[in-house]
């Protein structure tokens, strides 16, 4: 049989209901930002990458994940809206508020401190750990499903 797995982690396998009967579905959200990056450079793995689905679905999503070097965590379809907005508010809330932070700084200079101080840096390998950390904590309770 086929699966489709969608890449929305806000959304639910439910929104593939059209594709009819003998396909398996499934939801496949890396926790990743993934923005412009010179060429040749591939994104921090490992990275958590949220699935969701009927057994299949999970299965293939799973050795997707295992093939690409990350973390699969299974989340209930119940599940996903919370987990996006927690997803969102953990990674471009912090953003935000970083560049609040520093726009704040530069136009009340503190002695010996500047707005770069307070700058994002590029530190994506302890930001993408810090961030599959706090997914490991949050999602290892006992109503998400883990994956070993």
């Amino acid at each position: 049989g086929m699966t489709v797995l969608h890449c929305s982690g806000a959304l639910g396998s439910e929104i593939l209901h059209s594709l009819g009967p003998g396909v398996s579905r499934g939801s496949y959200h890396p926790l990743q930002s993934f923005t412009s990056l010179p060429a040749g450079t591939v994104p921090v793995p490992p990275y958590v990458v949220a699935i969701e689905g009927d057994d299949e679905a999970l299965a293939q999503a799973e050795q997707l994940a295992a093939a690409t070097g990350h973390r699969a965590v299974r989340l209930a379809t119940a599940q996903k809206a919370g987990y996006h907005a927690a997803a969102v508010l953990a990674s471009n809330c912090l953003i935000a508020l970083q560049a609040a932070a520093s726009r704040v700084m530069a136009a009340r200079p503190v002695s010996n401190l500047s707005a770069d101080t307070l700058k994002p840096r590029r530190e994506r390998p302890r930001l993408a750990s810090a961030r599959t950390a706090w997914v490991r904590t949050r999602w290892s309770s006992s109503t998400a499903r883990r994956v070993p």
